[in-house]
């Protein structure tokens, strides 16, 4: 005899909600995560690198200073800017010798005669400020030679390249990096130098310098990241706890189904548990942007965040599931 329960169709009700409120709050989490990390990553100038990703970095062993004179008389950087960017400089590049129609100044700012004298050069981005054609970098005064054109690349707009002069004294304290429109020049040029120093008794080492950033900021943020860590295991747990509380109101429906013969009975649960995830991952997404609305990298933030949160419930769910067995 069927009984009728006024408190089921709660029952049902609670678990659905209970599950899109995670799955809301997951989202609103991971999204506002994603976009703070993001901006402190700005922050700490690891992405407002000026040079694009063709350029390769590398350093020069045994630490003694490098002789490059030579640079001015063979064809070593050709269509190429060889730069020297130390560790926390933000914008601001050392440039040992460029040459060619293919380096990033488009062979026209700096010449061969900026790299014979003492004479401290600098060449600006669109928006770098300046005094009376100087600008001082670590209280010396460089005499603004060029000002570059308004460039795609913001970080560009806002660097400073510069010229000491010193081709026969360079200390390799910094790291080294070739730049240039052509991936072809790059290579080119990386393997002249590399001769050109291994006749010196040096050896060039190639440096993975984004993988370098990213273990520096890790470090530089690492009690942040743990409390980010635990608080996203939490949220995990949180995800599953919702999942079994809603397995657990769909019994009865289990039996119907098995009762009736239905096949992939895990599959349907599955499939009905998505169709709610969707539609809380919409109304987190919409709520985060409301808060985004004046972020410039939101579009990429959201791709991110929305990839992680997927993987997130899909695993939640499928651990789930392998446990749950039909009644």
């Amino acid at each position: 005899m069927y009984l009728w329960n006024p408190l089921r169709k709660l029952k049902v009700n609670l678990s659905q909600y209970l599950i899109g409120a995670v799955c809301i709050i997951t989202t609103v989490f991971i999204c506002n995560i994603v976009n703070h990390l993001s901006n402190l990553y700005i922050l700490d100038n690891y992405e407002n690198e000026a040079l694009d990703k063709k350029t390769i970095y590398f350093a020069v062993k045994p630490e003694s200073y490098v002789n490059m004179e030579i640079l001015l008389e063979e064809n070593i950087v050709e269509n190429a800017t060889l730069l020297l960017h130390s560790k926390g400089s933000g914008l601001y590049y050392e440039v040992i010798f460029t040459s060619g129609k293919n380096d990033i100044f488009n062979g026209k700012f700096f010449t061969k005669e900026d790299f014979k004298s003492e004479n401290r050069m600098a060449v600006v981005g669109f928006e770098t400020t300046y005094d009376n054609n100087h600008i001082y970098i670590n209280g010396n005064s460089y005499t603004v030679k060029e000002i570059m054109k308004e460039n795609i690349n913001k970080a560009m707009n806002y660097s400073v390249f510069y010229t000491e002069g010193r081709l026969d004294n360079i200390l390799p304290s910094s790291t080294f990096a070739i730049a240039s429109q052509s991936k072809k020049d790059i290579k080119k040029t990386l393997e002249g130098l590399r001769s050109q120093l291994e006749e010196q008794g040096m050896k060039l080492e190639i440096i993975n310098y984004r993988k370098t950033q990213y273990s520096d900021f890790i470090d530089y943020h690492r009690e942040l990241l743990i409390i980010i860590t635990g608080l996203a295991i939490i949220l995990y747990l949180m995800n599953i706890v919702s999942i079994v509380f809603w397995l657990m109101s769909k019994g009865s429906k289990e039996r119907v189904w098995y009762l009736f013969g239905y096949n992939h009975i895990k599959l349907r649960l599955g499939l009905e548990y998505i169709r709610i995830f969707i539609i809380s991952l919409i109304i987190g997404l919409v709520l985060s942007l409301f808060v985004w609305n004046n972020d410039s990298n939101v579009i990429y933030n959201t791709i991110i965040s929305t990839s992680i949160i997927i993987f997130v419930e899909i695993a939640s769910l499928l651990i789930v599931l392998s446990v749950h067995k039909s009644q």
